[in-house]
């Protein structure tokens, strides 16, 4: 049974992760209408990023953050750059487009910043406790906060604020949101920006 529970935590720990990136996926899909498959390498760029931000002499925390706005910017200029010359096409060219985008990152990953396995530093201490025999590390309860953090920020960002239901509108139907003065293009740009530090995120916090 100790065996049993403790592969739940280590279960529970590597499904966050998965849930974190999944977020930024549903994110930009329920905001643009497009399903992004290049979200996981440009996490893996922009934790990259974070690694060398820390090897500047960065602290970790402000490493990420800084990350995060890279992302973010980095994201809008995607979609104004690269997505939007397609966003009249059939949904069938907008993933061929993104599966491009994942071949496009993950080999400029390799080009910038080689093949080998960095060590990003931690971002909190790493704490580990025996609960009747189960080990409970700080990494599973940091990453499930985080999560939840991010859930209910999002939640209240798309439910509650008028961003949010700008963002909604314009992936229900664009045409219209633009004829009640919503700024499709802006929106479009933010879903990206923001699912892209999303990503980054939680790429950070993926920790051996």
């Amino acid at each position: 049974m100790t065996v049993f529970l403790s592969q739940i935590m280590n279960g529970i720990q590597n499904g966050v992760i998965y849930a974190s990136l999944g977020l930024a996926i549903v994110l930009i899909f329920r905001t643009t209408g497009i399903l992004n498959f290049a979200q996981g390498e440009m996490a893996l760029f922009s934790t990259y990023i974070t690694w060398e931000l820390t090897q500047m002499g960065l602290p970790v925390w402000l490493a990420i953050v800084v990350s995060m706005l890279i992302a973010f910017v980095g994201g809008a200029l995607i979609e104004r750059l690269i997505i939007r010359p397609f966003e009249r096409s059939s949904p069938l060219v907008l993933v061929i487009v993104t599966i491009g985008l994942f071949l496009a990152f993950n080999a400029l990953a390799q080009l910038f910043f080689g093949v080998e396995a960095k060590a990003l530093a931690r971002a909190y201490p790493d704490r580990n406790w025996l609960l009747g025999g189960v080990s409970l590390r700080s990494d599973t309860l940091v990453l499930i906060g985080v999560l939840a953090i991010e859930c209910l920020l999002l939640w209240a960002l798309l439910q509650r604020t008028k961003v949010g239901l700008a963002l909604r509108a314009v992936a229900s139907n664009a045409e219209s949101a633009r004829l009640l003065g919503v700024s499709a293009a802006t929106m479009l740009m933010l879903g990206w920006g923001l699912a892209a530090a999303l990503g980054c995120l939680a790429g950070a916090l993926v920790v051996p």
